[in-house]
């Protein structure tokens, strides 16, 4: 909890990730199909905004699944009260036009 900043402070986090992510971006696993979730970049996100909702991985994957335009998965046994992570953002969370 001390890496991911949840107990630990900023710099510890920062810290974590220069030694970490070289080495994901580095391996096997990620050279060959593998990815790395790691923060939120958008030129739509809030700057310097910090959320006082409690999201949770099933938040996470809806935010994506409406981004992409997909039908929402039953992430959650109660899967109409997960919530997007609008408040995150300048502009509602909507499917993304493709090309």
């Amino acid at each position: 909890m001390i890496d991911d900043m949840h107990d630990g402070t900023v710099a510890q986090g920062d810290a974590w990730l220069a030694r970490e992510v070289p080495k994901i971006l580095e391996s096997d696993a990620f050279n060959t199909g593998g990815v790395l979730f790691l923060i939120v970049i958008s030129a739509n996100a809030k700057r310097g905004y910090a959320s006082a909702t409690a999201y949770d991985t099933s938040s996470y994957l809806k935010t994506v699944q409406t981004n992409l335009g997909l039908e929402p998965l039953p992430c959650s046994a109660n899967a109409a009260t997960v919530a997007t992570m609008d408040d995150l953002f300048d502009v509602p969370i909507a499917a993304v036009p493709r090309p």
